[in-house]
């Protein structure tokens, strides 16, 4: 009779016990499947491996152009976070304008990712048709930002202004403002920048440092010949396939 009593004793506290870790493994994947991570894009302006500084310093392009850089914006927007396992993070509503002169504004804050490793960074450089014909917005969109053809109603996706001794217009200016969502002139472009595999660990927060290199905008004309473009056009196109490159990973910082 006690032998009995001491089994049924035991066998009541297995259940016990396997009850609670049922329990335990509950909680843990709730807590674990629920964490998310945060993420810190900044854009850091640079003309080659220099940080760009805007009105008073010189560069000189690759096709030996002494340039001076006035302004510099472009906007990103449909911003999606790629992870190592093939699953992409879209960012709702996401059109960010990065001006050279406002730091602030290359700095973006993404909170409440989906926890994995990330393998890169995807979006486009300009603002879609859709948002170009949908009224006047607030924020980065807002008309008063100097980025909007009223005449053409659609927005200007990149502007590069500046000076140099090689332009033959008036005051040596030179001005690139590519836009165009029109089709055969949607200068839209998508950028890819991918993060090396031996960074692909899984963190609760993250920074990331991309270059945005001005000098790739001068890496195929010569300001003697080109000092401009204003208008939605095969020479708008031809730059947005050029300047989709400018962007590459210069540091990863993360924390578990």
């Amino acid at each position: 009779m006690a032998q009995n009593r001491i089994r049924k004793i035991l066998k009541h506290v297995r259940n016990v016990y396997f009850l609670v870790g049922i329990c335990l493994g509950l909680v843990v994947f709730a807590t674990t499947s629920g964490k998310k991570q945060n993420l810190h894009v900044f854009i850091q302006p640079t003309f080659g491996k220099q940080a760009l500084t805007l009105e008073t310093q010189a560069y000189r392009s690759t096709q030996g152009d002494t340039v001076f850089i006035d302004v510099f914006r472009f906007y990103i927007s449909n911003l999606q976070i790629l992870y190592r396992d093939g699953k992409t993070f879209s960012i709702p509503n996401s059109y960010y304008l990065i001006d050279a002169s406002d730091t602030a504004s290359c700095h973006l804050q993404l909170s409440s990712l989906p926890l994995g490793a990330i393998a890169g960074l995807s979006f486009h450089i300009g603002v879609d048709s859709a948002k170009s014909v949908s009224g006047a917005h607030a924020g980065d969109l807002d008309l008063s930002k100097g980025m909007y053809w009223s005449w053409n109603s659609g927005y200007i996706n990149a502007k590069l202004e500046g000076r140099s001794p090689s332009c033959l217009s008036h005051k040596q200016q030179f001005e690139f403002h590519v836009g165009g969502y029109a089709h055969p002139n949607n200068s839209l472009r998508k950028a890819i920048v991918m993060l090396p595999v031996n960074t692909s660990a899984e963190a609760t927060s993250r920074t990331l440092q991309l270059q945005a290199d001005v000098s790739v905008w001068f890496a195929k004309r010569s300001l003697r010949e080109q000092a401009g473009i204003m208008i939605p056009g095969k020479a708008a196109m031809a730059l947005a396939d050029e300047y989709k490159h400018m962007f590459r990973l210069q540091n990863d910082l993360y924390e578990k």
